[in-house]
């Protein structure tokens, strides 16, 4: 029986752009190369508890606009 995934954050170790992947079963799609700067030198870590908030990704996306 597959297995949900948890939440990945994906950082860009050049420019620091990071995102956090809320994944919908065990099959883990995630970017190859930063949308901010275009590397390929990214970094995948598990998400802390705060950062796997989908709440806080909309707070902040409020305060940033």
């Amino acid at each position: 029986m597959p297995v949900k995934a948890p939440p990945t954050k994906t950082t860009c170790l050049v420019c620091q752009w990071s995102q956090v992947t809320h994944h919908r079963s065990d099959c883990l799609i995630l970017p190859m190369e930063c949308p901010s700067c275009g590397s390929r030198n990214l970094k995948q870590t598990q998400a802390t508890g705060l950062e796997a908030s989908p709440l806080v990704a909309v707070l902040q996306k409020i305060l940033r606009s």
